[in-house]
């Protein structure tokens, strides 16, 4: 299943946590390799968009795994939100 973790910021986050957050994607996933990291500026607090593919389980199984493990990672104190989304 196709999963999307938006990641909400006070302010644009420093470069290595885009890395960081592409590690925390890539312990979550079935496919590593097909992994990808975005930062969206242009949205009224900036966001970072993980977004990597899993096993097809329940979903409210897996939210909760998913949010804790990407928030595990997190390096910078401008966190703020985090969304998950699943297709």
């Amino acid at each position: 299943m196709k999963v999307q973790v938006k990641l909400e910021y006070r302010a644009v986050p420093p470069e290595a946590e885009l890395e960081t957050i592409r590690q925390a994607g890539q312990t979550l996933t079935n496919n590593p390799k097909g992994v990808t990291v975005r930062l969206v500026e242009a949205a009224i607090y900036p966001l970072i968009i993980l977004e990597l593919t899993m096993k097809t389980q329940a979903q409210y199984k897996v939210v909760d795994e998913i949010a804790d493990e990407v928030q595990c990672w997190l390096l910078s104190d401008l966190f703020r939100d985090i969304t998950i989304q699943f297709g």
